[in-house]
């Protein structure tokens, strides 16, 4: 149809382990994947995209993977004058387990997980060869499982329904600038906030010290990028990066061994194309 393109996707995967009786693992996953999407070019300078995909997985190897999922997905990409180009995505997935796997009980079987992810991003194009990137994601996990855990005479329980939550929002800018037709040169700086915990309903969980209060987390991360890349001849390409990190435990969380810290990071590429 004219300025609207339809596809629909369909995968089959027959995944098959030797030894997994020792890994305490299935002995093979099978997935089975259906998507649809819609690209459609609403104005000349407005484009919308859709998807939804399905899942269905029987036997997952761990279980951090669903029986059942669905997702869906929108962005938009919107041009308003040549030298600005914004973009927003949103997607969200709901993911269902019902026979949670674990090695001394058959009782915890249940798991359910919505997810959630927001993404702005607009670029400035400031001259014929200087850009700047400006963005924002969002993202938020939200899982009710069934937990097991040992008592301290090794004796299995479980405890039902736990609910554990994350949220995350990470604002960065970037910049750009082709020095020559063979020279890139890039810097930017990325603020990422990151919280998450759980929450245990069990008295044995919460006498005398909580058990929650070993994976509570608040953390505050900046990173600084710098990064520089050279086109030699005959395909070859000669890059440098460099990233300095600085990571806060707002929480300072006596209880586990998070603790404040920075990263300098150095890397050096050579890279061929043919």
């Amino acid at each position: 149809i004219s300025k609207l393109t339809l596809r629909a996707d369909y995968s089959f995967e027959d995944i098959r382990r030797e030894n997994a009786d020792e890994w305490g693992l299935t002995d093979s996953t099978r997935r089975n994947t259906v998507s649809l999407s819609a690209d459609t070019r609403i104005l000349k300078n407005l484009t919308f995209k859709a998807k939804y995909t399905h899942k269905e997985i029987d036997d997952p190897a761990y279980n951090t993977e669903p029986n059942h999922s669905d997702e869906g997905r929108l962005s938009v990409s919107f041009i308003p004058l040549p030298q600005i180009n914004a973009l927003l995505s949103y997607s969200i997935a709901q993911e269902k387990r019902d026979d949670l796997f674990y090695l001394d009980t058959e009782e915890a079987k249940n798991k359910d997980a919505k997810r959630d992810k927001f993404l702005g991003s607009i670029t400035f194009l400031l001259l014929k060869n200087l850009s700047l990137t400006t963005s924002y994601a969002y993202m938020h996990n939200n899982v009710t499982q069934d937990i097991e855990y040992h008592d301290t005479s090794g004796n299995p329980k479980v405890d039902y329904g736990v609910p554990y939550k994350d949220i995350a929002h990470s604002y960065s800018a970037n910049v750009n600038y082709m020095a020559k037709d063979n020279v890139n040169l890039n810097a930017g700086i990325t603020h990422t906030l990151s919280k998450g915990a759980f929450y245990p309903s069990s008295q044995d969980l919460l006498e005398p010290t909580s058990v929650a209060s070993f994976s509570d987390i608040n953390v505050r991360e900046t990173s600084y990028a710098v990064s520089g890349e050279y086109q030699l001849k005959h395909g070859l390409a000669l890059r440098i990066d460099y990233r300095y990190s600085v990571f806060n435990d707002v929480l300072d969380n006596p209880y586990d061994d998070v603790e404040d810290g920075t990263a300098h990071i150095v890397l050096l590429t050579l890279s061929k194309r043919w």
